[in-house]
């Protein structure tokens, strides 16, 4: 890492529904994304949602052989042929096309004959075209769609802790000072996230995360008797 111009890239694996992180990975800026994953061990029997940095034929087909189900975006310039045309129904709102593909370019013979599906989605909201790729065939192409915008929690999850954590510039250059500053801020997203599932309440993050910060010097037993009594102003 140059003292002068240096980054790092952070790959996480988050549960979405409770936006806590099952894995991650700190990286130097110039790994790519997806040779990072490829040294990852990601869940099997599961659904990811992955960005197309991550689309590559022997990760795609990797995912697949341990079956897990992926749904991603198609990239620009990706060769295929449309080997089946299914039948949108009308109820699948926003879907205007959904294909079983066959890659004919780069990665054909890598991904081989393993089932991918192309699903084509204008969201009703912004009028966004999108077009998905997935291994799945037997979920609804909406379902598909809406699968994909689960990825945004990600995106949630970085913002949540620059903003509130405070990860907005780092104290030293140093790789000991750089990993030490965010493994810390990690562990305090961990633990606010386990005290708001702890506490069971309609209270929001953010407002958990100050609670945290108001009562650092109480018994940590003590915050779960009464919690709404205890609830910051």
């Amino acid at each position: 890492m140059s003292e002068d111009r240096s980054a790092i890239k952070l790959h996480t694996v988050l549960r979405t529904g409770v936006a806590l992180p099952e894995m991650i990975v700190v990286s130097d800026g110039a790994s790519h994304d997806v040779k990072v994953a490829k040294r990852m061990t990601l869940p099997s029997n599961a659904i990811i949602s992955i960005d197309r940095a991550y689309v590559d034929a022997q990760f795609l087909a990797d995912l697949h052989d341990r079956e897990t189900t992926f749904v991603t975006r198609l990239k620009r310039k990706m060769k295929y042929r449309v080997s089946e045309r299914r039948s949108v129904p009308r109820s699948a709102l926003g879907v205007t096309s959904d294909q079983e593909i066959v890659l004919t370019g780069a990665g054909a013979e890598v991904y081989g004959n393993r089932p991918l599906r192309r699903v084509r989605y204008r969201d009703p909201e912004s009028g966004a075209v999108l077009e998905f790729l997935t291994n799945d065939l037997r979920l609804a192409a909406r379902t598909i769609a809406l699968l994909y915008k689960e990825r945004w929690e990600v995106e949630l999850f970085f913002k949540w802790m620059k903003q509130n954590i405070k990860v907005l510039h780092f104290w030293g250059r140093s790789k000991n000072a750089i990993l030490t500053q965010l493994w810390v801020a990690l562990l305090a997203y961990a633990l606010v996230a386990w005290i708001h599932l702890r506490l069971r309440s309609d209270w929001t993050r953010l407002r958990t995360w100050r609670f945290v910060q108001d009562h650092l010097l109480l018994p940590v037993g003590a915050w779960f008797w009464e919690p709404e009594a205890q609830a910051p102003k």
